[in-house]
């Protein structure tokens, strides 16, 4: 096509050209550079097209627009300046449990909702932004300096300043410490990359949609307490002398550490090169899958000293000891009424999200549970892909032993989230030169506990 001289003005004006370059092919070829960034639209394209000579092009630009001249509306359909954002959609979806189907809500009773478009791309040109400072031969076009230059202007941030986690920064802030390598800051994400790192793990986990998670917006650990239920005495007369409630250990501290979990993802370095929408939607969906694995294994099992505590380390839990039928023998139903029952009824009722906790080796021995010796009918029916018994679900973790079963109330698990997960990326190594990957590195915080052990019981006496 041929490049006007207003158009190619508009080239130089946005560094797409040098103002020296007459060459049409290479005119023509940033012409569809600018149309591909999004910087150049198809009404502004036209607009030059139709100012068919200097004299248009400078009266309309200074806004005299000559009476054969084409209105303002004509040639740009639209005069406003649209953010770049506004070519996504930034619409959420409710997000569904990946097993169940049924809607996921968080600590606070909303629905968990999936990132929407503009978050994917958002998140992408920040992926893009970090690797390019992490000395990856990676450059953002217009469109995504654009995207992120929003992201300062509009969210709030959170991560890590000189060793200390905060929440809340603002992006004109933290645009500046970014800037500057030595100011500890960088290792600040926007609070809803941080937020959609942690809906995957909601949606697709067994125990991690169940338990009572908290963010923390600060510090190394949390020190919270327990209050204990007084007593009440009845039928004493006056002139007897009552019992006081000793209030000395009415409140008994329940302190928890933070643990850091790293979580390393291998790229192409080409992946790096794809649109930010798409960049940003895989990597978020990988680093969420792979803290999806850790935490539902640290809830059920977690030591307690490099990680969190798991329900099956926890101390003071109701231990029903050995099946009916003995030490290591195959449970049978009122085994699993025994775990059902050990729980009490105060603590079984749909706000806790009470389950049954074991592997799948234990369910299918659960569910094959024939009716009686020559019938061969199951007790706990036939539908064996629903995870339910004894109107309870039945959650899964592979990492649980044969002989380990538990039964509780979930909502008495705590889960404690730091705020401001940290990305970098490295790209040395021989290994990673020769196969064209860099290394995504994403660094976390969690700490938990069982808060109530009375809401809790279990066995470790099933068959292996």
């Amino acid at each position: 096509m041929a490049v006007s001289e207003s158009l190619k003005g508009w080239l130089v004006k946005h560094d797409y050209v040098a103002a020296s370059v007459d060459d049409e092919f290479v005119l023509d070829r940033a012409v569809k550079s600018a149309i591909s960034d999004g910087t150049l639209s198809q009404a502004r394209l036209k607009a030059f097209e139709l100012a068919d000579d200097e004299r248009k092009a400078a009266n309309f630009v200074r806004g005299v627009v000559a009476a054969d001249s084409p209105t303002a509306g004509q040639v740009f359909g639209d005069p406003r300046v649209k953010k770049p954002s506004e070519r996504y959609s930034s619409t959420k979806s409710a997000g569904k449990h990946v097993r169940t189907g049924e809607p996921v809500r968080d600590e606070h009773g909303k629905t968990v909702e999936l990132p929407s478009e503009l978050d994917n791309a958002r998140s992408g040109a920040l992926l893009k932004f970090l690797a390019g400072r992490s000395g990856m031969n990676v450059s953002l076009n217009e469109h995504e300096k654009q995207l992120l230059d929003q992201c300062f202007a509009e969210e709030k941030w959170c991560g890590s300043i000189n060793g200390g986690f905060i929440t809340g920064v603002d992006g004109m802030q933290v645009k500046a410490l970014l800037s500057d390598a030595t100011s500890g800051g960088t290792e600040l994400v926007p609070e809803f990359f941080d937020a959609n790192v942690v809906t995957f793990p909601l949606l697709h986990s067994e125990l991690v949609p169940k338990v009572d998670l908290r963010d923390v917006p600060k510090g190394n650990s949390v020190e919270t307490a327990s209050v204990s239920t007084p007593t009440a005495t009845w039928g004493v007369g006056e002139g007897t002398a009552m019992t006081p409630f000793d209030t000395s250990g009415i409140v008994a501290g329940i302190d928890t550490t933070l643990h850091p979990v790293t979580c390393a993802v291998e790229l192409g370095r080409d992946l790096l090169a794809d649109t930010p929408i798409d960049l940003g939607r895989i990597l978020t969906e990988l680093v969420g899958q792979r803290l999806m694995a850790e935490l539902d294994r640290v809830i059920a099992l977690g030591n307690g000293t490099s990680e969190p505590e798991g329900i099956f380390t926890a101390s003071s839990l109701t231990d029903i000891g050995n099946p009916a039928g003995g030490d290591g023998a195959a449970p049978q139903v009122n085994d699993y009424e025994a775990l059902l029952f050990a729980v009490g009824k105060q603590y079984r009722n749909p706000t806790a999200r009470c389950c049954f906790l074991a592997n799948d080796t234990t369910y299918s021995r659960c569910v094959g549970i024939p009716v009686g010796t020559a019938d061969a009918r199951r007790v706990f029916g036939m539908l064996h892909s629903h995870y339910r018994i004894l109107e309870h679900d039945f959650v899964i973790n592979n990492n649980v032993a044969n002989n380990q079963a538990a039964f509780g109330a979930m909502s008495r698990y705590r889960l404690y989230r730091r705020q401001g997960l940290s990305i970098r990326f490295e790209t040395g190594g021989r290994e990673l030169g020769l196969k064209n990957l860099a290394l995504m590195i994403a660094r976390g915080r969690y700490g938990g506990r069982v808060m109530d052990a009375n809401a809790f019981a279990f066995s470790d006496n099933f068959e292996a």
